[in-house]
Order: structure tokens, then sequence, then C-alpha cells
């Protein structure tokens, strides 16, 4: 059973699952295992969070009957954990970083419709450009 943080399937064994979380602007990976301690059933959450000296890790256990506390709380860890990391982040806000790619895309590809009719200039006979040109623009 997967958590609200999202998971994803493990190695058949182990029982487990992989989640994704955030910290900071980052999504980071996390490993939540189902235990049985002593005969009681228990949850552990157990995440990395990558600083720029070492990476340290943080986790959070307790009963099987309790995730969504222990998810809060694994939460409330991440949200209070400040220190440098060493992965790189957009400058841009995340709204504006896809806007941005496709921004660029659109300009590489204007670029791209400018080389071929360019070469099309070149290598057809007069006024054909124009036609396309002419053709594009009324569409």
């Amino acid at each position: 059973m997967c958590s609200r943080f999202g998971c994803h399937p493990i190695t058949p064994g182990i029982n487990g699952d992989f989640f994704v979380t955030k910290w900071k602007r980052f999504e980071i990976d996390g490993f939540k295992t189902h235990l049985n301690v002593h005969g009681a059933k228990a949850v552990n959450f157990i995440v990395q969070i990558p600083l720029t000296r070492e990476a340290i890790q943080a986790g959070v256990i307790g009963p099987a009957t309790r995730v969504e506390m222990l998810e809060d709380l694994l939460r409330q860890i991440l949200e209070g954990l400040n220190g440098e990391s060493n992965w790189l982040v957009s400058i841009a806000p995340e709204e504006v970083a896809g806007w941005m790619v496709m921004l660029c895309l659109g300009i590489a590809g204007v670029i791209a419709d400018l080389a071929c009719l360019w070469l099309l200039s070149k290598r057809s006979p007069k006024g054909t450009v124009f036609v396309i040109a002419t053709a594009f623009y009324t569409t």
C-alpha cells in the first residue's frame, strides 16, 4: 500500500516501498519499510537529505496503525531542517520553469524554420519562399 507521498514498488522479497517527498525545492527519495518488532507491526520512514558537506539521514518509526501521524512528523522534520544543498536548483519558480522550456523550444523552432526558408531560397526559383511564407501567414 502506498502513502500519500506517492510510492514505487521495490524488489520482491523486501517488505517496503520507495516514496518521493519534498525538502525545500527538491524532490527526494525515501524508503518506507514494514517491520515486526517483538510481535507488533511497525512502519519506518527513512529519507536522506543532500546537504553540502555530507548528506544526513532522517527517519521516523512507529506503530503501523499511526502511518498518517508518522508521515506528518516526517514532513515537519523536513520543513524544519535548514541547510545548504549541493544540488542545483532552477533560479526560476517552478511555475515559470515549464514555460521557459516551452519558450526555448518555440524560439528554436522559429530559428529552424527561418534556416529552412533561407536554404530553400538559395536552391529554388524566385518567389517560392514568398509563396510558402504567404501560405503560412494566411493559415
